[in-house]
């Protein structure tokens, strides 16, 4: 209660002198202002520090010449903020710490009247620090060193914030539970912020970061991240996300955002975060914050904007609120038909997961030379005639007997009778008449047609072969297929489990198979039931049908 007293105080005097500075055109202080209710939504400490230094300007103001007051509101008038969210964010913070200092007039009797409520203000603020901890960080160790909190996970924990002056009193805080804590901010230089990086990642278990701070840093470490306070604009809210949800996160990525709900800023976050997940749920994954600030601009300008709005407007606050959940469900509906309209047979086009699978195709891709190695084998084995120039650099078919123009037909493989193949392995050598032989060339999904059904005849049995492996292992392979209610085949796939030698059941990424060449000596085992491999396999075909279901 005595925090929503003081936040109630401070909101009435930030519209006040909004108010003002905006009927003379003054945008300094009406930035001012603005950053001053950002500040109180972040922490107490930030708030009564930014309460403290406008008080310790104004003071300074009210012993100074007349001409000196004017010379510094000259300055200070100057200062442009029209790009001001286009700057990086480092020279956003230099833009704030300069501004935040910014006065309404250089009349006496005016600067002792905002005087007198800046020491109103501060004395509630000074009560407050003395006799409480702060809801926030009460919900923040809860959320840390609580029952089951995030602590005794063992995993890394990055908390950020938009203030360094709440950076710091979290550090003091947290210093009375933990050893230690790593930081980042602006103010660092970058060999600082990597020192603290390192330390983060080998010597403690959080860290605290600003977004300035956090500019270009890759933190995939960890994935455990909470907001202490949200940024007015949905694009640093999704950097703050890029910081760990990157290519090279192994975990589910956990986020958890502090907002007081009986707020005006808290009530429009609350209801913008919440009609961001319904629309992360149904259009998959976590891209919508990437696009949510270009569609609030259409109506609202950006989302600052609409803020201000809020916390000025206060009468016409549920209007304002309508109007983006409007905008919003808009949007929502129209991303919905464009998905529903690009459905396939099998699945929604999911582009966030489409562009990960893509990624992860790059990585694990195979080179040219298996490509092509396997097709000519495969096409010499069926009786085809291909020809070599250039040292077996570029390989020439000439001619496919009619027998196999015709399982090509039957596979649904496109391949013109009448046309000279002429390809390579080498992209230096790819031309328009010279094709790479890639896994989308026609020769290519012929020889996986003609094995596909060569292997149906064979009755597999355990070879013993030596291959460069730490130790033996033992390697079950398992095709997978999922089928729909209709019969349809939905996923086809292939399930490499190793049993090594202490018993330990791993699966085995499929590209091993081209990491290195197998020996040439071949020993026949016997034939082993194995349960455990048996149990795996369906544990594997259980969660691939699980992939394949979250899909459809």
């Amino acid at each position: 209660d005595n925090e929503l007293e003081l936040y109630r105080a401070v909101t009435e005097y930030v519209r006040h002198y909004f108010n003002r500075a905006m009927s003379k055109g003054n945008n300094s202080v009406a930035f001012a202002m603005m950053l001053l209710q950002r500040r109180l939504s972040s922490s107490l400490e930030a708030v009564h520090l930014s309460l403290e230094r406008r008080r310790n300007k104004l003071e300074q103001l009210l012993a100074a010449t007349l001409e000196e007051r004017k010379k510094y509101y000259r300055q200070l008038q100057k200062l442009s903020f029209e790009d001001y969210e286009d700057e990086t964010l480092g020279e956003q913070q230099k833009i704030e710490e300069r501004i935040e200092e910014a006065f309404f007039a250089i009349d006496l009797e005016e600067l002792s009247t905002e005087l007198e409520a800046l020491d109103h203000l501060l004395a509630l603020s000074s009560r407050l620090r003395r006799s409480t901890i702060e809801r926030k960080y009460q919900e923040l160790e809860k959320t840390l060193f609580g029952i089951n909190g995030l602590m005794q996970s063992k995993e890394k924990i990055l908390v950020f914030t938009e203030a360094t002056d709440t950076l710091r009193y979290l550090e003091r805080k947290l210093l009375e539970r933990v050893p230690k804590v790593a930081t980042i901010h602006g103010q660092m230089s970058m060999e600082e912020r990597h020192r603290q990086i390192e330390s983060f990642k080998n010597d403690c278990q959080i860290m605290l970061a600003t977004d300035a701070g956090g500019e270009s840093i890759n933190l995939h470490f960890c994935n455990q991240l909470i907001n202490y306070d949200i940024p007015w604009n949905p694009n640093k809210l999704e950097q703050r996300m890029g910081r760990i949800h990157r290519i090279g996160q192994r975990n589910e990525v956990l986020i958890f955002n502090l907002v007081a709900a009986n707020t005006i800023e808290g009530d429009v976050l609350l209801r913008l975060l919440r009609k961001m997940e319904q629309m992360r749920e149904d259009l998959g994954e976590s891209l919508v914050y990437d696009f949510i600030g270009d569609i609030l601009e259409d109506k609202y300008y950006d989302l600052p904007t609409l803020m201000q709005e809020a916390v000025l407007n206060r009468e016409n606050l549920d209007e304002i609120i309508a109007g983006m959940e409007k905008t919003l469900s808009e949007e929502h509906k129209k991303l919905l038909e464009i998905a529903k309209q690009e459905m396939t047979d099998v699945e929604l086009l999911d582009l966030p997961a489409m562009r990960r699978e893509q990624q992860e195709l790059v990585v694990k891709k195979l080179g040219p030379r298996c490509y092509e190695t396997f097709t000519t084998r495969t096409l010499a084995g069926q009786r085809v005639r291909i020809t070599s120039a250039q040292h077996g650099q570029i390989k020439r078919v000439e001619y496919l007997p009619r027998y196999l123009r015709d399982i090509a037909r039957l596979k649904g493989v496109k391949i013109d009778g009448e046309q000279v193949y002429r390809f390579t392995r080498y992209k230096e050598l790819e031309s328009e008449e010279m094709k790479l032989l890639t896994s989308d060339h026609p020769l290519f999904k012929l020889a996986i047609k003609l094995t596909e059904d060569e292997l149906e005849k064979v009755a597999f049995t355990r070879y013993m072969v030596s291959y460069p492996a730490p130790e033996p292992v033992s390697v079950f392979v398992y095709k997978v297929v999922v089928t729909d209610g209709a019969g349809q085949e939905c996923e086809k796939d292939l399930l490499f489990l190793g049993k090594r030698q202490n018993g330990e059941i791993i699966e085995v990424a499929p590209y091993w198979l081209f990491q290195a060449e197998f020996g040439k000596e071949l020993t026949v085992l016997a034939e082993e039931a194995d349960p455990e491999f048996a149990a795996a396999a369906l544990q594997g075909a259980a969660e691939i049908k699980e992939q394949i279901s979250a899909k459809r």
